[in-house]
C-alpha cells in the first residue's frame, strides 16, 4: 500500500463508502511493516542498546527512534528536496513569461508559450512530488507512535511497587494520547533542517548574481532573530511540560472518578471532585492561553523581521544598483526571497519545540504571514518608488513583491516550524524516557535445582524479609518456610499482619531485601480483591490459554459456577462490564478461582477466596477445589475463617509481618491454641449447651489473642466478648432441631453440584462456619441483571449543523460571532485591497512613464508647466497604501488572537458541559461503558478541541475567503478564467462529495478504536499483579497489539484517503495553473494584471488544495466536538437538590422510620425488573439484616435507597418520600460503609473528611474507633500521610475499616452496611461489630452480610429470593418456622453453629419482649 500517482487502489473503498457506512470490517488490513509489534521490537532492540552501553551518555529515547527509522527518513528528504528545486525553477519561468507584457518587450510569443509550458510542467512536477513526501513521512511518524506506545505499555508491565506509586493510569493514558501525538505531526517538515539552509543557500546566489552583494545584507537581522527564537523556545518547552503535568492530573483525576464513581454518588462526593477538575482545567487551560500568545508573538515577530530583512534587502539592491528594476530581474527576485523565507522559517520551528500539529502551526503562522507579507510588500514598494520613481511599474512592483513574498515563507515559516517541532519531540520523548526508565521488577528468583528431594515442584522460602520499595522498611521479616506437592499451608493473622504481601513476595512482586524464595512450576494466584477484565466469562477464565473443554467444565463445576452460568442468558459467552461492575462478589471471586484451576499451574496462592461466597458454596469450593482437585498441589491460602484450619498441613500465624507461630493444627493445640473446640461437632449431649456456647466463642478468639498477644497489646481488646452475648435476657427454641433428617429434607435440595456435601458427613459439618446466606436454598429463578457492555455509537452521515452551531456559540455567543465575522471580512478587504490599490498605483505610474517617453521628457527633470501630463497625487496614494497595509497588520492580529480565544472558551465550556453530565448520569453508563472509552473523550478528544481544532478553523476561514478572493480577482482581470473555473468547480464539488462519505466514517472509526487501547491498558494496570504471577504477560501484549493494529487500520486508511483527496485537488488546480498561464498569453492584458493574475494563480496550487483539505479536516476534528457533545447530553439522574416546598428540614431524618409501599426497581428502562412490589415498614432504630441469594436483589435494594437508577413505587423516610427529593439531599442523610472499599489519591485525611468538617481530633477518634489509629499514626506524615491511586498502599481490610471510619464521622440517622466485614479476620469482625453496635445504636441499621452471626442479632431479618420478600420477621421467628428459608439454612450449619445462632435469636427475642414496637403485630412485607 504505496502512494502512487492517483492512489487508485483506494477506489474500491470510496465505493463502498458511497453506499454505505464504512464499519471497521470494511478496512484494509495493515501492511506487517506497519503492525504494532513488527515496529515494537525494531524500536525495542535500539532502546535496549541505549540501556546497555557502557559510555557516560545516558540513554536517549531520541537516537532510539532515529537509529530505527533514519534511513527511510533520510529517502523521503530527497524526495522533498526535489519538490523545493522545482519551486526555485518556477520563479525564474514566471519572471520571463511577464516580461513579454512589457509595452517594449522583446520577447516572442514562441518564447512566452515556452515560458508558460516551463511553468506548468514545474506545477506538475510539484503536484507528483509532494504527496509521496507527506505519506511517507506521514506513514513514519505513525510507526515511531505505535512503537512508542507498545514500549510503553510493555514497560507498564514491569514496573515494580514504587515505580506504580509514582505513575498513574492517567498519567499512562496520556503519554499513550497526547505525548505521542507529536510524532504524527512533528515529522512531516524536519527535513527543512537542512532543506531549509541548502535552499537559501542557493536563493542567496542566485539573488545575488541579480542584485549584487547587498541581497546578503538582511542575514544581518536573521542573527539577531535567533537569540529572540531560543528565548521562546525556551519559555515555550517549559511550558508544554507544565501543560503535560496538568492534562496527566486531569485525565488521573477522571480515572479515578470513573473507577470509584459508585462511592462518589453514595457519599455526595460530586462537588468535591468538580472542584478539583474544574482547579486542574483552570491551570491546564492557563497555560495553553500563555502558549497562543506566544505563537502570537513569534509569529508577529518572525514575520516583521521577515519584512525588514527582505525590505533591507531591496533598498540596498535599489540604492546600489538599478538593475533591479528591470521586470525579469525584479520579479525572480521577489519569488526567491519568498521562497528563502518558507524555508528557513519551517527549520526555526522545528528546532524551539512547536507543541500543535504542522497544521496548527501553519494555520497560526499563515496569520501572520499574511500580515508580514503586506507589510513586505509595502516597504519594498515604497523603498522602489522614493528610491527610483521612475522605475515603479507593474512590470517591476508585481515581481518583486512576489519574490517577496517566497523568501518570507522561506525565511520564517519552515524553517522556524522545524525549529519548534525538533523542541516539542525532544519534550515528549524526555516525558517518555522519564517513564521508561522507571524501576522495573527484580529478575525472578532462580528454580530450585534439580538436586531438589524431588522433581515435582515445590516451594522453599529462606529467612526473606520484603518491601513494597527499596528503599522502605521491611514489610514482612524473617519468614522461612518449605512446601510441597499436597501441602495446603493455611496463612492466618490480623488486618494488615502482612499475609497478602507474603504471597505477593513469593511471586517477586515485591522487593526482597534479604533472603531468597525458590520454587518450581507454574504458579496460579487469587487475588484478595477478584480483577475481572471486560470480555466474556469464558475468557476470563480461559485467560489466554487454549479452550480445552474437558478441563473447563472441571474447573466450572469445582468453583460452584454451574448455576450461575444457567441463569446467564448468553452463558458463558456472556460480557461482563470492566472490573466486573455486572458480577456480585462471589461470582467475580469464584471466576478468578475458576481460572487458577482451568490454569492448571503447579503452586497456588490463594488470598481468602472464600470471604465473598457464603458457607454452602465455600464449604463446596474448600472440599472439591482447594482440597478436591488442587489437592496434589502445592496450596497457601490466606484465610479468615479458622474452622478451615483442622485440614491443612501447616499453619502460619502472621503477627506485625513476622510468623508468630506456626504447626500443624494438632501441635497449635497442644501448646494451647484450641482450635478444635471451635470446629467439632458436640457429641456429648448432656453438656450444658450455653456453656458449650460459651467456651467455643472464647477459644476461638483466645486462641487467636494468645498467639498475637505482645506485651504493648491491650488487655481490654482480648477482653472484649463477643457482641452476640450482649443484651441476653431470654430463650427460645428451635424446632425440629433435633431431627438431623427432618433438617436435611427442608433443606430445599442443594444443587446437584454440591450433592457430596451431605448433612451427615461429619467432615462436612466441620467446616461449617457463621458465614451464611441463602445462596444453597434458594429455589432457582431469574439470573442477577447483568448489565450489557454496549457497543460505542458511532455517529453517521456528516457532523450537524447543530454541533457547528452550539461550539461557535459555546465560545462566544451570538453578539460575538457577528463580531468575529466583522473581523475576518474586515481582515481580507484590506488584504486584497492593498493588492488591489497597488494595481492601481502602478498603473496611474505607467500611464505617466509612459506620457512622458511618449515625448521623449527626463522623468526627474521635466517642468509641469510646459508639459500636459497625467497628474498623480502621490501623498495620497501613499497615505491610502500605508493605511491598508496597517490595517491589514491591525485585523490580521486581531483576527488570530479572537479566533484563539473563541476556540479556547468553546473547548472550556464543552469539557465542562461533558465532566458535569458524567458526573450526573446513572451508574449503568459506567457499568455499561469501559474506563478507556470514557477516558477518550477527556483525554484524546479534548486534546483535539484544545490544541488542533481551533487553529484548523483559523486555517480553513482564512485559505477560503483568499482562495475566494483569488478566483473572483482573477476572474475579473481575465474573464477567461472563468471558462476554466466552472467545470473545475463541479469536479471538485463531486469529488469532495466523493471523499467526504468515506473519510467521515473512516476518522470516526478511528476515534472509537482509540477507546480499546486506553480501556486495556487501564484493565491490565487494574490487574497487573494477576497477569504477571501467570506469566501472561505475553498474552496481554499481544492483545494490547491486535488493539493497536485496529486503530491503525482507521489511522492508515484516513492517511490514504486524505492523500487520495489532495492528490486530485492539485491536479484540479495545475490544470487551472497551465488555463490561466496560456490564456494570459492570447489575452490584451497589461502587465500588471498579467502579473496580478499569475502570481495569484501559482499562489492557488498548494493554497487551493490545503484549504479544501482544511474544511475536510475541520469537519473530521470537529468528529471530537461532536463524541463530546454526545456525553454532555447523557441521560441524567434526577435534580441533586429538592424543590423548596419539598425540601426538609436539616435535621432530617430524625427518627430514622423506613416505609416502603409497591416498590418496583429495574436498572434500565429495557431491563428487567430486579425488584417487585415490596412492602415493609423498618421502625425507628431498628436493625435490620437483609439475605438472599446471588441475584435475589439485595444490592439493588441498596440502589433504591440511594437512587442509583429510579424505582417506581414509595419510599418513605420520617413521612418524606425520597423519590420525591433531590438526590444530594437523600444521599447525604444515609451513610454507607460499601462491600468494595474505594480510597482516592490524596491524603488520610481527605479520604476520611474530604469537607474539611471535622478537626484532627475527631477524625483520630473515628479512626480508633475502627482500630486504625495506630497503624495511621505509624505511618510518616499520620493523617497527612499520601494515599496511592484506589488505595493500593493499603490492604482491602484497612480500607474496609477507612470507609467505615467515614461513617462514624457522619453521625447519619441510617445507616447501610453492605457485607463490611468479608476481608477481615474474626477477632477484628467482632471488635468491628461491637463498634457498630455502640457507635449506631440510636440509628437505623441495614445490614447485608455471608456471615450469619453477623445479621443473626438483628431485630428482624429480611429474606428476599427472585426480588421478592419471602421472609420478613424477628430471627426466633423464622427459626421457628421448620420449612422455612432461614431455618434450612440454619440447620445447614450443624448442631454446634446451630446452637450459637440460636442463642442469638434467644437474645433478640428477650429484648423484644421489652419493645412494644414487636408485640401485637402481623408480619408485614411478605408476598402473600
Amino acid at each position: 500500500m504505496n502512494i502512487t500517482v492517483f492512489n487508485r487502489w483506494l477506489n474500491p473503498i470510496f465505493v463502498v463508502g458511497k453506499s454505505k457506512s464504512l464499519e471497521a470490517t470494511d478496512l484494509y488490513n495493515i501492511p506487517e511493516e506497519d503492525s504494532s509489534e513488527y515496529i515494537c521490537n525494531s524500536l525495542e532492540r535500539e532502546w535496549n542498546k541505549e540501556l546497555t552501553k557502557n559510555n557516560k551518555r545516558k540513554p536517549s529515547l531520541l537516537r532510539a527512534i532515529i537509529r530505527t527509522f533514519w534511513v527511510k527518513y533520510m529517502l523521503s528528504g530527497i524526495v522533498a528536496f526535489i519538490e523545493e528545486m522545482l519551486k526555485v525553477v518556477q520563479p525564474i519561468l514566471i519572471g520571463g513569461l511577464i516580461s513579454y507584457f512589457r509595452q517594449d518587450s522583446t520577447v516572442s510569443m514562441r518564447t512566452a508559450l515556452l515560458y508558460a509550458m516551463g511553468i506548468s510542467l514545474a506545477t506538475m512536477g510539484v503536484a507528483l512530488v509532494h504527496h509521496p513526501y507527506f505519506f511517507i513521512v506521514q506513514r513514519i511518524g505513525m510507526q515511531m507512535r505505535i512503537a512508542c506506545c507498545s514500549l510503553i505499555y510493555k514497560k507498564a508491565l514491569k514496573l515494580n511497587n514504587s515505580s506504580l506509586e509514582k505513575t498513574t493510569i492517567g498519567q499512562i493514558v496520556n503519554l499513550m494520547s497526547n505525548d505521542v501525538n507529536r510524532f504524527d505531526q512533528g515529522t512531516l517538515f524536519l527535513h527543512y533542517l537542512w532543506i531549509g539552509p541548502v535552499q537559501a543557500v542557493i536563493v542567496l546566489t542566485i539573488l545575488c548574481n541579480m542584485v549584487g552583494p547587498s541581497a546578503l545584507a538582511g542575514f544581518a537581522l536573521l542573527l539577531l532573530l535567533i537569540p529572540v527564537q531560543t528565548l521562546m523556545g525556551r519559555l515555550f518547552t517549559a511550558l508544554r511540560r507544565k501543560t503535560a503535568t496538568q492534562t496527566d492530573s486531569r485525565v488521573r483525576l477522571m480515572n479515578e472518578i470513573i473507577t470509584g464513581i459508585r462511592v462518589i454518588k453514595t457519599y455526595c462526593w460530586e462537588k468535591l471532585f468538580a472542584e478539583l477538575v474544574t482547579k486542574v482545567r483552570k491551570e491546564e487551560l492557563k497555560f495553553v492561553k500563555i502558549q497562543g500568545i506566544i505563537y502570537s508573538l513569534e509569529g508577529g515577530i518572525s514575520d516583521e523581521m521577515g519584512s525588514f530583512m527582505v525590505a533591507l534587502i531591496i533598498l540596498c539592491s535599489i540604492v546600489e544598483t538599478k538593475k533591479l528594476m528591470q521586470s525579469e530581474f525584479l520579479f525572480p527576485t521577489k519569488t526567491f526571497l519568498s521562497l528563502l523565507e518558507v524555508s528557513i522559517g519551517w527549520f526555526f520551528t522545528s528546532e524551539i519545540g512547536f507543541v500543535r500539529s504542522s497544521k496548527t502551526w501553519k494555520a497560526f503562522s499563515e496569520g501572520q504571514s499574511a500580515i508580514g507579507a503586506k507589510l513586505l510588500v509595502y516597504l519594498v514598494v515604497i523603498s522602489v518608488f522614493l528610491t527610483d520613481r521612475y522605475t515603479f511599474r507593474a512590470e517591476i512592483v508585481f515581481p518583486l513583491a512576489s519574490l517577496m513574498h517566497i523568501l518570507r515563507g522561506t525565511v520564517f515559516r519552515r524553517f522556524v516550524h522545524c525549529v519548534f517541532c525538533v523542541a516539542d519531540i525532544r519534550v515528549s520523548c524526555e516525558r517518555l524516557k522519564e517513564f521508561l526508565l522507571l524501576e522495573e521488577l527484580e529478575p525472578p528468583s532462580p528454580p530450585l535445582s534439580a538436586d531438589c528431594e524431588s522433581d515435582k515442584p515445590s516451594l522453599r522460602v529462606n529467612k526473606i524479609s520484603a518491601s513494597w520499595d527499596n528503599n522502605e522498611m521491611p514489610i514482612i521479616s524473617d519468614i522461612s518456610f518449605e512446601a510441597k506437592p499436597g501441602d495446603l499451608i493455611a496463612i492466618i493473622g490480623p488486618v494488615g499482619s502482612g499475609k497478602s504481601s507474603l504471597l505477593l513476595s513469593l511471586v517477586d512482586q515485591m522487593h526482597i531485601v534479604s533472603g531468597d524464595v525458590k520454587s518450581k512450576g507454574k504458579i496460579a494466584y487469587v487475588p484478595q480483591v477478584p480483577w475481572i477484565f471486560s470480555s466474556s466469562v469464558r475468557q476470563n477464565i480461559l485467560f489466554g490459554q487454549s479452550f480445552d473443554q474437558i478441563r473447563y467444565d472441571r474447573a466450572i463445576k469445582v468453583s460452584a459456577l454451574k448455576m450461575d452460568l444457567k441463569l446467564m442468558e448468553k452463558g458463558d459467552q456472556t460480557l461482563v462490564g470492566e472490573r466486573g461492575v455486572s458480577l456480585s462478589g462471589g461470582q467475580k471471586a469464584r471466576i478468578c478461582l475458576a481460572r487458577a484451576v482451568y490454569a492448571d499451574s503447579d503452586i497456588y496462592l490463594l488470598d481468602d477466596p472464600l470471604s465473598a461466597v457464603d458457607t454452602k458454596v465455600g464449604a463446596h469450593l474448600f472440599e472439591e477445589c482447594i482440597r478436591g482437585i488442587l489437592k496434589k498441589k502445592v496450596r497457601l491460602l490466606v484465610t479468615h475463617q479458622v474452622q478451615m484450619l483442622q485440614t491443612a498441613t501447616m499453619i502460619l500465624i502472621m503477627k506485625d509481618g513476622k510468623i508468630s507461630g506456626r504447626g500443624t493444627y494438632d501441635e497449635l493445640a497442644k501448646s494451647g491454641i484450641d482450635f478444635s473446640s471451635l470446629l467439632k461437632r458436640d457429641e456429648e449431649e448432656g453438656e450444658d449447651k450455653q456453656e458449650r456456647l460459651d467456651s467455643s466463642i472464647s477459644l476461638s478468639h483466645s486462641a487467636l489473642a494468645n498467639t498475637l498477644r505482645d506485651d504493648d497489646v491491650d488487655d481490654n481488646l482480648l477482653e472484649t466478648e463477643p457482641f452476640l452475648r450482649s443484651n441476653s435476657v431470654s430463650k427460645c427454641t428451635l424446632n425440629g432441631l433435633k431431627s438431623k433428617k427432618s433438617a436435611s429434607k427442608n433443606s430445599l435440595n442443594s444443587k446437584k453440584s454440591l450433592s457430596r456435601l451431605s448433612l451427615t458427613s461429619k467432615r462436612s459439618l466441620r467446616l461449617r462456619s457463621s458465614v451464611t446466606s441463602l445462596s444453597s436454598f434458594m429455589a432457582e429463578g431469574e439470573a442477577e441483571f447483568i448489565a450489557p457492555v454496549t457497543e460505542e455509537q458511532i455517529a453517521k452521515g456528516t457532523v450537524s449543523l447543530n454541533v457547528y452551531w452550539k461550539y461557535m456559540i459555546a465560545g462566544a455567543g451570538i453578539i460575538g460571532l457577528f463580531v468575529l465575522a466583522f473581523i475576518n471580512i474586515a481582515a481580507q478587504l484590506t488584504y486584497v485591497g492593498c493588492d488591489l490599490w497597488l494595481s492601481h498605483w502602478t498603473h496611474v505610474e505607467e500611464q505617466r512613464v509612459s506620457e512622458l517617453n511618449a515625448q521623449n521628457l527626463d522623468y526627474e527633470r521635466f517642468n509641469s508647466s510646459n508639459v500636459t501630463v497625467q497628474e498623480v497625487n502621490t501623498k495620497r496614494n501613499i497615505a491610502i497604501y500605508s493605511g491598508l497595509t496597517f490595517a491589514v497588520f491591525i485585523f490580521g492580529m486581531l483576527r488570530a488572537l479572537f479566533i484563539f480565544h473563541i476556540m479556547i472558551s468553546a473547548a472550556k465550556t464543552l469539557h465542562n458541559a461533558m465532566f458535569k453530565a458524567i458526573l450526573g448520569c446513572p451508574v449503568l453508563f459506567f457499568d455499561t461503558n469501559p474506563a478507556g472509552r470514557v477516558l477518550n473523550r477527556f483525554s484524546k478528544d479534548t486534546g483535539q478541541m484544545d490544541e488542533l481544532l481551533p487553529l484548523t478553523w483559523f486555517d480553513f476561514i482564512q485559505c477560503a475567503m483568499q482562495i475566494a478572493a483569488i478566483i473572483i480577482l482573477t476572474g475579473s482581470a481575465n474573464p477567461w478564467v472563468f471558462l476554466a473555473v466552472a467545470p473545475l468547480a463541479i469536479v471538485f464539488i463531486y469529488v469532495r462529495s466523493y471523499f467526504l462519505n468515506t473519510t467521515r466514517d473512516v476518522k470516526r472509526l478511528e476515534g472509537t478504536s482509540r477507546s480499546p487501547v486506553f480501556s486495556h491498558v487501564s484493565a491490565t494496570l487494574n490487574g497487573l499483579q494477576t497477569i504477571r504471577i501467570f506469566r501472561v504477560q505475553d498474552v496481554f501484549t499481544k492483545e494490547f497489539h491486535q488493539h493497536q493494529d485496529a486503530h491503525s487500520e482507521a489511522w492508515f486508511m484516513f492517511l490514504c484517503t486524505t492523500r487520495w483527496f489532495a492528490i486530485r485537488l492539485d491536479w484540479l488546480c495545475t490544470f487551472f495553473v497551465v488555463f490561466v498561464c496560456f490564456s494570459v498569453i492570447f489575452s490584451k492584458l497589461d502587465s500588471g494584471i498579467a502579473g496580478l493574475s499569475l502570481t495569484y494563480s501559482i499562489s492557488l496550487l498548494g493554497l487551493f488544495q490545503w484549504g479544501v483539505r482544511q474544511s475536510a479536516e475541520v469537519e473530521n476534528q470537529m468528529t471530537s466536538v461532536e463524541r463530546i457533545m454526545e456525553y454532555s447530553e447523557l441521560e441524567q439522574e434526577a435534580k441533586p437538590l429538592s424543590d423548596p416546598d419539598k425540601k426538609p428540614p436539616p435535621t432530617w431524618p430524625e427518627r430514622g422510620q423506613i416505609k416502603v409501599a409497591d416498590l418496583c426497581f429495574k436498572y434500565s428502562k429495557d431491563g428487567p425488573l430486579v425488584l417487585k412490589n415490596l412492602n415493609f415498614e423498618i421502625y425507628p432504630e431498628e436493625k435490620i439484616g437483609i439475605v438472599g441469594r446471588t441475584g435475589a436483589g439485595k444490592s439493588s435494594l441498596i440502589a433504591t435507597f440511594f437512587r442509583l437508577a429510579e424505582p417506581q413505587g414509595k419510599i418513605e423516610i420520617d413521612n418524606y418520600n425520597i423519590l420525591t427529593l433531590g438526590l444530594q439531599d437523600v444521599r447525604s442523610k444515609i451513610s454507607i460503609i460499601p462491600q468494595d472499599p474505594v480510597l482516592f489519591n490524596g491524603t488520610v485525611r481527605q479520604n476520611i473528611d474530604p469537607f474539611n468538617q471535622h478537626d484532627d481530633k475527631e477524625i483520630w477518634s473515628a479512626l480508633e474507633e475502627v482500630r486504625m489509629k495506630d497503624a495511621v499514626n505509624d505511618l510518616p506524615s499520620g493523617l497527612q500521610a499520601g494515599v496511592s491511586e484506589g488505595g493500593g498502599n493499603f490492604s482491602v481490610g484497612q480500607r474496609q475499616l477507612f470507609c467505615l471510619a467515614r461513617a462514624v464521622l457522619k453521625h447519619n440517622k441510617i445507616m447501610i452496611i453492605d457485607e463490611a466485614t468479608a476481608n477481615v479476620d474474626p477477632i477484628t469482625d467482632s471488635l468491628i461489630q461491637t463498634t457498630i453496635k455502640e457507635k449506631f445504636k440510636n440509628c437505623t441499621v441495614l445490614t447485608i452480610a455471608h456471615r450469619l452471626h453477623t445479621i443473626m442479632n438483628s431485630d428482624r431479618i429480611l429474606v428476599l429470593d427472585q426480588g421478592r420478600i419471602v421472609e420478613f420477621d424477628e430471627p426466633h421467628i423464622l427459626l421457628e418456622k421448620t420449612d422455612g428459608f432461614l431455618c434450612s439454612m440454619v440447620k445447614q450449619t450443624g448442631d454446634n453453629e446451630s446452637a450459637r445462632l440460636i442463642e442469638i435469636a434467644k437474645q433478640v427475642a428477650d429484648k423484644h419482649k421489652m419493645d412494644h414496637r414487636y408485640s401485637k403485630k402481623e408480619p408485614n412485607g411478605i408476598e402473600k
